[in-house]
């Protein structure tokens, strides 16, 4: 987060007056972690899980600390633009502010408008931060305008106020719901009023934390017995997903997309029609535990502390509810081998496989670091059998030389492709700044790439397991369509689709082509 260039002449001149500089420091104060987080992630130096994971590793933080630094982080970034639109009206020249400043000053706003925190706790913190970083002066700017938004916070999150500036539909869904307009409009192109209405609600608010048990250790069943017993019977939800196969799948979906407005229509809604999107009322919250596949679970809130010895023992391990239901939904135990992960990461499918007794061949990523993550968990888990994979820290089309200089085949291929992540909204909320509308295009040209190189190491009656966690068309169906049409011996075997209401607030998409003999 850049600085203001006079802060230490500020600084020296204040203290020469007999003024008091106690700076906030991270390693102990959640509010100044939280701002450290914020600065990196919004700078494009980290993303918010890695940057947040590393701050949380301070001994000084206790548990009530990690918990208000966490919720401030994610707060923060899923609100960011409707925070910003709001506290822009209470200064008048926020952009010579510094940014830090800045910053600091929509994260009081959202402790005052989202979180049961005394305003005053929030002001006062905020406007001695500001003071010991920036002088008297700043300071006093910072408490006027807190003040100013304090006395107006009625009109925060008011979807009135946002109808009264706004008339064109995107533009009123995006600053109400804190999401770019070019995302809602392509939302609203593809999918319609009601599912972009269910979207954006599930953006706003927290993924639920995912937990996959260990299917290798044989106490697993009642490992999940027990995380389930955690609840009442009526708290226990399976989650439901759209599983679409064959042909019916272009005809359900051209149905959609049919029913969906048409390019250019989104500006014409009537003010009254999105006033009455607006203007209903919220999603109930999910405080319920939803099971997603055969041993995925997911949970309201943090992880139970009864999962704490769970994944120390290596019986269980993180990974989004949403995330594994799509790989659960293609029966990795009806895949042929041998398989190929090739766009492994640091490999959460792949074991996702392994813990099951599905062997995966090789495992390759760019990120030889990552690769390295896949050999440490492996080993956490305590597998032994099937054997840990072969690695190749390698792009997909550098392994595929490498792999056709060998002459090797595979029966199935996994595709955890590279895409915009606009699936992700709720766990990974900087992506709203990350990406513009060109990344899309540049995306769709790497999957098709990725796509063709693949198939050509698929062997005949084997199948591509392609996967994303992105809601656009064109790097889901329609990169899966395109790939049919240049590609007769291909078929569509299945494609599946997180419905857009789930309550995992992810969504993923996936289909399995098979090369036909």
């Amino acid at each position: 987060m850049p600085k203001n260039s006079n802060s230490q002449e500020v600084r020296e001149q204040s203290a020469k007056k007999g003024g008091s500089f106690r700076l906030h420091r991270a390693g102990h104060d959640p509010r100044a972690a939280a701002l450290t987080v914020l600065s990196q992630v919004l700078d494009g130096r980290a993303d918010s899980q890695a940057a947040l994971d590393e701050a949380l590793h301070s001994p000084l933080l206790t548990p009530t600390d990690k918990r208000l630094c966490t919720e401030l982080v994610y707060g923060v970034l899923r609100r960011y633009i409707a925070l910003e639109d709001f506290a822009n009206g209470f200064l008048s020249k926020p952009d010579k502010l510094p940014a830090e400043m800045r910053l600091a000053l929509l994260q009081a706003l959202y402790e005052m408008a989202c979180l049961r925190i005394p305003h005053h706790a929030s002001v006062g913190w905020t406007v001695t931060h500001i003071r010991n970083r920036f002088g008297q002066g700043l300071s006093r700017v910072a408490n006027g305008a807190l003040r100013s938004m304090q006395r107006s916070l009625d009109e925060f999150g008011n979807p009135r106020r946002v109808l009264r500036d706004v008339n064109a539909a995107e533009d009123a869904l995006a600053r109400f719901f804190a999401v770019p307009a070019w995302i809602v409009a392509l939302w609203l192109r593809h999918y319609g009023l009601e599912a972009t209405h269910a979207l954006l609600e599930a953006a706003q608010g927290p993924a639920p934390s995912g937990l996959r048990l260990n299917r290798a250790r044989p106490d697993w069943k009642q490992a999940k017995a027990a995380l389930v017993a955690l609840y009442q019977p009526e708290q226990i939800k399976e989650s439901a997903s759209r599983r679409l196969a064959g042909t019916e799948v272009s005809d359900k979906w051209a149905r959609t997309r049919h029913n969906a407005f048409e390019p250019g229509e989104t500006t014409a809604i009537e003010k009254n029609d999105l006033g009455a999107v607006l203007l209903k009322p919220p999603a109930a919250s999910e405080e319920k535990l939803f099971l997603a596949g055969t041993c995925g679970l997911a949970f309201p809130g943090p992880l139970p502390w009864q999962t704490r010895d769970l994944l120390q023992e290596g019986k269980a391990s993180r990974q989004s509810a949403a995330s594994y239901e799509v790989l659960e939904a293609f029966e990795p135990a009806s895949w042929r081998l041998p398989i190929w992960d090739c766009c492994a990461g640091r490999g959460g499918k792949t074991l996702a496989l392994l813990d099951q007794g599905i062997a995966v061949g090789l495992a390759s990523d760019p990120s030889e670091h990552r690769l390295n993550a896949l050999a440490e968990e492996y080993a956490r888990l305590m597998l032994t059998a099937p054997p840990c994979p072969e690695t190749l820290p390698l792009s997909v089309e550098e392994s595929a030389a490498l792999l056709a200089e060998q002459s090797r085949t595979f029966g199935t291929i996994l595709i955890d492709a590279p895409c915009s992540g606009l699936g992700t909204l709720s766990r990974r909320p900087e992506i709203r700044f990350r990406r513009t509308p060109d990344d899309l295009d540049k995306l769709t040209g790497t999957q098709k790439r990725i796509l063709s190189l693949a198939w050509e190491r698929l062997e005949p009656g084997g199948s591509i397991i392609y996967l994303t966690c992105t809601l656009n068309p064109a790097e889901n169906e329609g990169q899966v369509a395109n790939f049919l049409e240049q590609h007769e011996n291909a078929e569509l075997s299945q494609e599946f689709q997180t419905d857009f209401s789930s309550p995992l607030r992810e969504f993923f998409y996936g289909a399995q082509i098979r090369k036909r003999p």
